[in-house]
């Protein structure tokens, strides 16, 4: 499409220099011709989008504006909907109530509300979703809503994850269920279907090496603390329960301090860098099930306002 325009930019130029220097046309259509001309090539070029991208960022970083932050709202509010959920209990709304009512309490102004995966990421300091595990895919031939979150963390955004494996399932409208993000890598010896960590979309991006605490999924209960950086959030979460975990990679800046496992160490709730942005995720599960982890909502929803501040300052 764009060699085209630009095709037929050259073509209308063309015409008009040969219609204005040999036999002159009147002004106005000249001046008519040129501006059609200089409009199909900027279209051509993407230059309004690149422009209205660059005033968004600009908002975005303004220090006397509130920042603001977008919450993911595509798929059904029921956080009991296996379909639209993967391990995590707050509904979009649920979410957009937290965080302001953090905010209130720590003194901070924010705008909070809740955007389509469809709408422009540009103008927020950060997007959650709020979905786990699953996230909202509108193209799901091209996956092009994980290509816009990628895009919008390079370009310097903050994606935040609440629960599980980033985008390891997404969401397809057309069958209106989720399905493995993850590619098929053939069959372990029990006959089940091998879908590796690593080669879940957005962690093979981030280069990230997640595994489980235990080779047979018992449960692993631990102590944490959150790393120095962070030790001035105020928060009493002091033990969870453990289903994912990082290893600490130099893209990793762990929130909770790093567990050392023979020569790595592991963390479960993390900054990851991507470009000139960051994800923040938990990989933590939430529900009835997982009882140990019901403060992280909060707490996920404090080191999001702290990020959000500490990149406006």
């Amino acid at each position: 499409m764009k060699a085209l325009l630009l095709l037929a930019a050259g073509a209308v130029l063309s015409v008009a220099a040969g219609a204005i220097w040999p036999t002159p046309w009147p002004l106005k259509v000249s001046i008519a011709v040129i501006v059609v001309t200089l409009v199909i090539a900027a279209y051509a070029s993407d230059a309004p989008a690149k422009s209205w991208r660059a005033i968004e960022k600009l908002r975005r970083r303004a220090r006397w504006l509130p920042p603001r932050v977008g919450v993911l709202c595509d798929l059904d509010s029921d956080p009991n909907n296996p379909e639209t959920f993967a391990w995590t209990i707050r509904s979009p709304s649920q979410w957009v109530d937290e965080i302001k009512k953090l905010a209130v309490a720590i003194g901070t102004k924010i705008h909070v509300k809740q955007i389509e995966a469809s709408s422009s990421f540009e103008p927020y300091s950060a997007v959650l979703n709020p979905y786990g595990g699953v996230y909202p895919e509108l193209e799901p031939d091209a996956l092009g809503t994980l290509n816009k979150i990628a895009d919008y963390v390079n370009r310097g955004g903050l994606f935040v994850n609440v629960a599980d494996i980033p985008c390891y399932w997404s969401h397809n409208p057309r069958i209106n269920r989720k399905i493995d993000a993850t590619p098929f890598m053939g069959f372990d010896e029990a006959g089940r279907p091998i879908r590796p960590f690593w080669k879940s979309p957005i962690v093979e991006k981030l280069g990230l090496w997640i595994r489980k605490p235990n080779a047979d999924d018992s449960n692993c209960t631990v102590d944490v603390e959150l790393a120095d950086k962070f030790a001035h959030i105020d928060d009493d979460l002091a033990r969870v329960r453990v289903d994912r975990m990082v290893v600490c990679e130099r893209n990793v800046e762990p929130i909770f301090r790093p567990i050392r496992v023979g020569d790595l160490s592991f963390t479960t709730f993390f900054f990851a860098g991507y470009g000139k942005g960051r994800f923040l995720i938990s990989l933590l599960f939430m529900g009835a099930t997982h009882p140990e982890n019901k403060g992280m909502p909060r707490l996920i929803g404090k080191v999001l306002l702290d990020a959000v501040s500490k990149y406006r300052s």
